[in-house]
């Protein structure tokens, strides 16, 4: 725990901007997790235009999760231990993935799923905005990757509806 970095905070708890950036950091765990069993099913088609997409994806929300975990530590919290609790705490209702991947149909729900959690983001961004710059930078860092993630899904989308 950062005792100079926390004194930084102002007007927010610490405490509850940890509790948000673990829901931040299930979510990705939850997004990794996603990410590899699409991998692991992928067949025909989809396996030549999703595997490398799928696997960075799961890097990359490898990444973000890291750096959130860092931060909550940061902040003297504790990120959640037990995988089990992810989904919960990351708020996510419904994991849709198909026993079997051969169209480009994944990528629909991939695009939903990162446009929510670009809103949820945005959200934190506002509330700690003015009130805790380390953390602002941040998400506002991973906020970035996550737009260009929604375009290239985006585009992904698009051009799979075309193909029909």
């Amino acid at each position: 725990m950062g005792t100079a970095g926390i004194q930084l905070v102002r007007g927010i708890d610490p405490a509850d901007l940890a509790d948000d950036l673990d829901r931040l950091y299930c979510y990705e765990q939850v997004a990794v997790a996603w990410a590899r069993a699409l991998d692991n099913r992928l067949t025909g088609l989809a396996e030549i235009m999703l595997e490398e997409p799928a696997r960075e994806h799961a890097a990359l929300a490898e990444r973000h999760a890291a750096r959130l975990a860092a931060r909550v530590a940061q902040l003297g919290g504790a990120i959640t231990a037990d995988p089990t609790r992810f989904a919960e705490r990351a708020q996510v209702d419904v994991i849709d993935l198909p026993d079997e991947v051969g169209d480009l149909a994944p990528l629909g729900y991939a695009l939903v799923q990162e446009q929510k959690i670009i809103g949820r983001y945005g959200q934190l961004i506002d509330r700690v905005r003015g009130a805790d710059d380390v953390t602002e930078r941040l998400l506002v860092s991973i906020l970035s990757a996550k737009v260009a993630q929604e375009d290239e899904l985006e585009s992904g989308v698009a051009a799979g509806q075309s193909a029909v």
